[in-house]
């Protein structure tokens, strides 16, 4: 009731049909979380009352011919706002095309959903910033910390920048629609009943420090024997570009395995690796999971969407207080301290290991704690309830200003990146290495 009322109230204030062109790459993201979130995305437009879509798909090799065609077909739409859905900024010959089909006219307000990439990608956004200046644009980022990130990068940044999170598929990750009869993941891995089951899902990767996760779940292993980690996800190549560390072929399963390998056998059995998981088999992982567990310091960590679909399932998790990981405040959710180091983030393990305490003392209904979390996280992250905050921003297209461009700070960033040592450990790089990141930190 509470979302029909917002809803309607928005519709009041904007009472007439309003078109929007959504512009999208007809290539699919290599990203996994990607390619669930720009549907996602998409169907929150698609949902709301009183709007006009118009569907625009685009390829980089696309000639100057079929771009024209496409800016000139929005042209002739008429929309009320343009809205950027990729994860990659628009491509430099596609708004050259739209400011050339609207000639003098100015461009109607342009909205661009922020993904994590975005400083990684920043050059692009540098080699647009002269076509972007004086269109009126606004940023939406998926969490409260990277709008603060993205914020500290923009000229006058606060008032380019909000905050729309990513929804999420609540109907991907129903415990209930487990076939019944199943074999439940326990008795597949042989699990006790009574054992305790940590679980982490994603990249196996440094940037998520996986490894780390493995030595601090043993040392509450060597005090607890009915506790296990479960590990779903791949390995990645990518190591840590931000301090000049970059692709290493299979250097980080090498360091796992190896510290695995010095393990005697009973510890080493604790620890479970699943591969990569498609939805339904993970959702039958969470409903056999009794917390979520994840140490990311990943710079581009600007939402988190497995500890969201844990959360909206309904399971507890510690997690690092760092990033798009801040915005999962709620019931069930605990938060690891990062501090600033000469390496970038520094994981405080202390607190860590308090959390573990906590969460293996403190075991009374969990099937009530477990309702509270999935009501919370759904309240805030499904399609449907993030309708009316889509609709507040829609309805305050008027506000939105000219574009006055990117501060130095971002040229320093992508400069930084894009040499081989990136910020590396000289006293100077950590210094701009802070003024960029604080955010995340605080």
């Amino acid at each position: 009731m509470r979302y029909l009322s917002k809803l309607s109230n928005r519709l009041s204030e904007r009472n007439s049909i309003l078109k929007v062109a959504l512009i999208k790459s007809f290539e699919p993201s290599t990203w996994v979380s990607c390619k669930f979130i720009l549907p996602a995305l998409e169907k929150c437009y698609r949902d709301l009352p009183q709007i006009t879509i118009k569907s625009t798909n685009y390829t980089l090799e696309m000639s100057k011919r079929d771009l024209w065609e496409q800016a000139r077909s929005i042209f002739k739409f008429n929309p009320g706002v343009i809205v950027f859905l990729d994860h990659q900024p628009p491509p430099p010959a596609l708004l050259v095309a739209l400011i050339e089909a609207y000639g003098s006219r100015c461009l109607p307000p342009v909205l661009v959903h922020v993904y994590g990439n975005f400083s990684t990608n920043l050059w692009r956004w540098l080699d647009i910033q002269d076509l972007l200046v004086n269109v009126r644009l606004r940023f939406l980022c998926s969490s409260p910390k990277q709008s603060k990130f993205v914020s500290n990068l923009i000229s006058k940044g606060t008032q380019f920048v909000g905050t729309f999170p990513f929804p999420v598929h609540i109907s991907a990750c129903k415990e209930d629609e487990i076939a019944e009869g199943q074999t439940s993941v326990r008795d597949q891995l042989r699990l006790g009943r009574e054992e305790f089951v940590f679980a982490y899902a994603g990249r196996i990767s440094v940037q998520k420090n996986v490894l780390l996760l493995i030595k601090e779940f043993l040392k509450i292993r060597v005090k607890h024997n009915n506790v296990r980690l479960l590990i779903a996800g791949e390995f990645d190549q990518i190591l840590s570009a931000h301090f000049g560390f970059r692709h290493n072929n299979g250097i980080y399963f090498e360091l796992i395995n190896e510290f695995l390998d010095s393990l005697s056998s009973e510890l080493k059995a604790s620890i479970i690796f699943l591969g990569h998981l498609n939805r339904r088999d993970l959702t039958r992982v969470y409903k056999e999971t009794d917390c979520f567990v994840s140490l990311s310091t990943f710079h581009d960590e600007d939402f988190g969407m497995a500890p969201a679909e844990a959360l909206c399932q309904g399971v507890p998790a510690i997690l690092t207080n760092w990033a798009g990981y801040s915005g999962f405040r709620g019931p069930g959710v605990r938060f690891v301290e990062v501090r600033p180091s000469p390496l970038g983030a520094f994981i405080n393990t202390l607190d860590l290991q308090n959390h573990f305490q906590a969460v293996l003392k403190n075991r009374e209904n969990p099937q009530l704690l477990r309702g509270l979390i999935r009501s919370h996280f759904e309240q805030k992250f499904s399609v449907k309830s993030l309708s009316a905050l889509l609709d507040s921003e829609l309805a305050n297209l008027s506000r939105i200003r000219l574009f006055e461009g990117f501060k130095n700070r971002a040229v320093l960033l992508s400069k930084g990146l894009g040499s081989p040592e990136a910020f590396g450990d000289d006293v100077h790089n950590m210094k701009d290495y802070m003024e960029v990141y604080a955010p995340y930190f605080n």
